[in-house]
């Protein structure tokens, strides 16, 4: 069951291999019910990671459905514990959620109201065939994005399936997400459809949500 007199976000933390479990056991003191770690790679720009051709960036990304009221002692404690106002120490952002399932919070919390200061970014989320993740990377860049992270997942779609000795066969999915500028979005989007032929069959699929607030992006 829900409760409908309570907002509720999707709070998304993207950090380097092994602080996801640090940045979860934080936030549960401050009333965060629980979370999920799924494992992805980031991409690293210039400096001496392409000079050592280190192009990935193994990633954490924590997830965790939270009551709305909590967003903001989220984003103060990945500064003032994580210092997530520093380069490189991560990336959060939260969604805004229509309805939730499931006990993600401590107690009722009842007339909770969203905020409604429009922010600058997007989430850009793109869902291609394994192999493909670097193609629509390039593509986003070559746009305007400033990194993206892949994770790693299954399709169940009509038009991916296979087999093998008469066995169906789903093939792996790569899941790319980035943080753009809305003001970017539309052509950022665009790049890819046409790079990667997304109107085609099978090709892939790719969604935006709107980002409630973030932290962790420089300049």
């Amino acid at each position: 069951m829900y409760n409908k007199d309570i907002s509720y976000s999707a709070f998304f933390v993207v950090v380097d291999k092994g602080k996801a479990s640090k940045i979860l056991e934080e936030s549960k003191k401050i009333g965060v019910k629980g979370g999920t770690i799924v494992y992805g790679t980031g991409t690293a720009s210039g400096g001496l990671l392409h000079l050592l051709e280190l192009y990935e960036i193994k990633k954490e990304i924590l997830m965790m459905v939270i009551p709305n009221d909590l967003a903001d002692k989220l984003f103060n404690l990945l500064k003032e514990v994580f210092h997530f106002e520093k380069p490189n120490k991560g990336i959060a952002f939260n969604i805004l959620l229509k309805d939730v399932m499931g006990n993600v919070c401590e107690e009722n919390i009842a007339n909770i109201t969203n905020r409604s200061e429009k922010m600058d970014y997007e989430a850009v989320f793109v869902i291609v065939e394994r192999g493909n993740a670097d193609d629509v990377i390039e593509s986003a860049e070559k746009s305007g994005a400033r990194g993206a992270t892949v994770i790693h997942g299954r399709g169940s779609g009509i038009h991916e399936k296979g087999s093998l000795f008469n066995i169906v066969i789903e093939p792996e999915k790569e899941i790319v997400f980035m943080l753009v500028e809305s003001s970017k979005t539309n052509t950022i989007v665009g790049r890819i459809k046409e790079d990667l032929e997304i109107d085609k069959p099978g090709k892939g699929i790719i969604f935006v949500m709107n980002v409630e607030d973030a932290i962790g992006l420089v300049e």
